[in-house]
């Protein structure tokens, strides 16, 4: 990809390149052997990193420009490398969303171009007017209680790639705010978590913030802030 300055720049997934690594090695399709180039950005919590370009770019390397937003129903192509394959898949955007929105993660929309461990990293590519626009970074994908791979994939959505792109290269390793809590739109939640958790009837008789989870430890948890049911400004709380 290139950043805001028109610089090269190569994008994968934080996990991949690993919590301490400096220098990697990438082998392009179109080059005989891998180089070395320099970790220059990571985001643990996005799971984003960011690489150096070799220069010159091996032959047929191009980059890629980042897609505005995805839309349901758009045909994809995910590009991996599982079990030491080259692999191209394809499949369409399902959701906007994932389950783990409901863990206050905004941050990925739901595909199923078939992917798998060894995805990780991959590009999510979609075709607009015969080029290829880069859609997300495959990072994640479902697997259900038993442990089976499903075929839904989990992908960075392309405003949080370019939001937290400039933020790599600025700050090297990237912070964000936390205070430890999860809140949820009452409308919006499963019935029996909703009358688990709120300990009132479903449906809601009004519109409201429900804290989903508090995370030990953290700043919400010091201020006394309890799950439960409340309205923006007067969340449950002990006292």
């Amino acid at each position: 990809v290139r950043n805001a300055d028109g610089v090269v720049r190569i994008l994968t997934n934080h996990h991949v390149v690993g919590p301490v690594s400096d220098e990697v090695y990438v082998q392009f399709a179109s080059a005989s052997v891998a180089q070395k180039v320099a970790v220059i950005g990571r985001d643990p919590v996005v799971d984003l990193a960011l690489l150096e370009a070799p220069q010159p770019l091996p032959i047929r390397a191009t980059p890629v420009p980042i897609a505005d937003h995805a839309s349901i129903g758009e045909r994809v192509f995910a590009i991996g490398f599982p079990s030491g394959n080259w692999n191209v898949t394809t499949g369409f955007v399902t959701s906007l969303a994932t389950p783990l929105e409901e863990f206050g993660v905004g941050t990925y929309f739901t595909h199923q171009a078939p992917i798998s461990p060894g995805s990780s990293g991959g590009g999510l590519v979609r075709i607009r007017s015969g080029s290829p626009e880069l859609l997300g970074i495959n990072t994640l994908v479902a697997v259900t209680a038993a442990k089976i791979i499903t075929n839904l994939g989990y992908s960075i959505k392309p405003d949080v790639i370019k939001r937290v792109m400039g933020r790599m290269e600025s700050e090297k390793v990237v912070a964000h705010a936390y205070a430890g809590f999860v809140v949820a739109d009452s409308k919006r939640m499963n019935p029996y978590q909703y009358a688990d958790i709120t300990k009132r009837p479903y449906p809601p008789s009004r519109d409201d913030i429900v804290v989903l989870q508090v995370v030990p430890a953290s700043p919400s948890a010091g201020a006394g802030l309890l799950p439960g049911h409340g309205r923006s400004g007067s969340l449950s709380r002990r006292g």
